[in-house]
């Protein structure tokens, strides 16, 4: 009894393959246990460990494609961002979305739905791009529709023609429309553009000794808008800026004309018809009017260009054609460089202009007249004046030593001696 004894050992209950042990150990059961409930236990043991130790995940790792996050294309063409969380990227799920307006989230709720909501957005998509190209088409005839309000004193309603003159600095000068009523009548119109520039400037200056119109040209204007100044008159003046044409470049464009384009020796131009008569084998646009890209006859182009260039060389003269209009009575001016506008021509600069979208005023060009002013001191004009002085100091010095009668001779003399001197000089003008 006071001896220690070790235990018998305990047979325990075969496991299952499961327990990984060795076949053929033998168990025993211990006394005062329950066999069944011991083997319950364990066997709930073992499948959890096996359970949270195993290396595949138990849970299914697919995303469902219902609830991926909708196409970039889709976010794109809404315009909308969508922020994602990290945590629920990894499940495939969009946790939230950040519309700017409730259009927005009724797209997404379609988007969410599958393919049928993805068809109504394109539907309403289309349907809101056709309300913004009717928007622009509204805003393009409304500014159309200011431009000719604008521009009514050049293009009149009663249908009369317009000329467009301007003066003053290259990058700001005044624009000033003169009706012509008689256009084919040069030698009418040339009065009408004086009468209206010494109008506008002022009669006096025709008196003005020195003071002449020293150069007149054409020039391509551009309208910036009405003065102020001249909407309470009578006369409607614009202000704008003109580029004259560059006489040196465009001579040089004509000679390259005329170098690529020699004669034929077959064809031949008519005077008295003022056309090229083109021989049957000349290949241009007059003998194959159906076939496109092909060019007017080489003689026909030369003859042309050889006209616009002696044109082109004698607008010098047009200066002496303002200040005297007869002049003009032979002479094309006006018609040869297309300078008068009638009221259908001002209309037909909108549909050249027409390609860009709400034009602008100072996006639309026409061809006008410059008129350049300037002191013009020759021996005259120096003498006379030198002249007038010194009587004048010498009749005032004579009156100053001697008495009125002494000042009266002295000053009738030399106004006498002027007058002689005045008649001379007009007389070897």
């Amino acid at each position: 009894m006071d001896h220690l004894r070790l235990p018998r050992k305990a047979l325990l209950p075969a496991r299952r393959a499961v327990d990984e042990e060795l076949p053929g150990q033998a168990s025993e059961s211990i006394p005062g246990h329950y066999p069944g409930r011991l083997h319950s236990r364990q066997h709930f043991i073992v499948r959890l460990l096996s359970l949270l130790l195993q290396e595949d995940p138990s849970l299914p790792t697919s995303i469902d494609p219902r609830a991926s996050t909708p196409p970039l294309i889709s976010k794109i063409a809404l315009g909308r961002r969508a922020e994602i969380s990290a945590h629920n990227r990894t499940h495939g799920r969009l946790q939230s979305l950040f519309p700017a307006n409730n259009d927005t989230l009724v797209v997404n709720e379609r988007i969410e739905q599958g393919t049928e909501g993805g068809e109504d957005v394109d539907t309403n998509f289309s349907g809101s791009t056709s309300h913004s190209f009717d928007i622009r088409r509204t805003r393009h005839k409304k500014r159309i529709s200011e431009l000719k309000e604008y521009i009514k004193p050049i293009s009149p309603e009663d249908g009369s023609a317009v000329i467009l003159l301007c003066w003053g600095e290259t990058s700001c000068c005044s624009v000033l429309p003169v009706s012509a009523s008689n256009p084919e009548d040069e030698v009418a119109t040339w009065r009408e553009i004086n009468a209206a520039w010494y109008t506008r400037k002022g009669h006096w200056r025709k008196r003005l000794m020195g003071l002449r119109v020293t150069r007149v040209a054409i020039a391509e204007i551009t309208v910036l808008g009405l003065k102020e100044a001249s909407s309470g008159t009578g006369t409607s003046e614009y202000i704008g800026m003109y580029l004259e044409q560059d006489i040196p470049k465009e001579r040089k464009r004509l000679q390259h004309i005329i170098d690529c384009n020699p004669p034929t020796s077959h064809c031949f131009y008519s005077r008295e018809t003022g056309t090229v008569h083109c021989d049957p084998e000349c290949v241009c646009s007059q003998c194959f009017p159906n076939i496109d890209g092909i060019d007017d006859c080489p003689l026909k182009i030369s003859r042309a260009a050889r006209r616009e260039l002696l044109l082109l060389d004698t607008l010098d003269l047009m200066r002496h054609v303002f200040s005297n209009p007869v002049l003009a009575a032979s002479n094309d001016f006006l018609e040869q460089a297309n300078l008068v506008y009638s009221h259908q021509d001002v209309l037909s600069q909108f549909n050249i202009w027409n390609d860009w979208h709400c034009p602008g005023l100072r996006e639309i060009r026409f061809r006008g007249i410059v008129i350049k002013e300037d002191w013009i001191l020759g021996t005259r004009q120096v003498v006379l004046p030198l002249f007038a002085t010194t009587f004048l100091v010498v009749v005032i010095v004579a009156k100053s030593f001697f008495d009125w009668g002494t000042a009266w001779s002295v000053g009738s003399f030399f106004v006498t001696l002027a007058t002689l001197l005045w008649t001379v000089s007009q007389y070897h003008h």
